[in-house]
């Protein structure tokens, strides 16, 4: 009797709704616009990959010597750009590799 009043209580309130179970857990919706927010954040980190390659290439010719800071820092926003992608996806296991990408990145430049 008891499961059955919390089953509806569950069901009245609409939470099933707004949150997205996997086998995981449960996950907050961003609701129809996160696959496009998504996308959005991955544009992000696309430009942020070809700004760290084009700034890699004018440092190597220009043979500055502080560009890899740049270049690193490029990275980083990419793997974290990207990681937050994969989180409002649900896709935890590419979060979880790209998490650590990021971090590894946040070790090399401020080391």
């Amino acid at each position: 009797m008891k499961n059955e009043k919390i089953k509806e209580l569950f069901i009245d309130s609409g939470i099933h709704k707004r949150w997205h179970f996997t086998k995981y857990g449960y996950y907050k919706l961003f609701g129809s616009e996160r696959f496009l927010f998504a996308h959005l954040l991955q544009l992000v980190a696309t430009i942020a990959v070809v700004f760290s390659i084009f700034s890699l290439g004018v440092g190597v010719y220009s043979e500055v010597a502080g560009f890899q800071a740049r270049v690193l820092f490029g990275f980083t926003v990419a793997s974290l750009c990207q990681s937050i992608s994969e989180l409002i996806v649900g896709n935890f296991v590419l979060f979880g590799k790209l998490i650590l990408a990021f971090l590894v990145f946040i070790y090399i430049l401020y080391l």
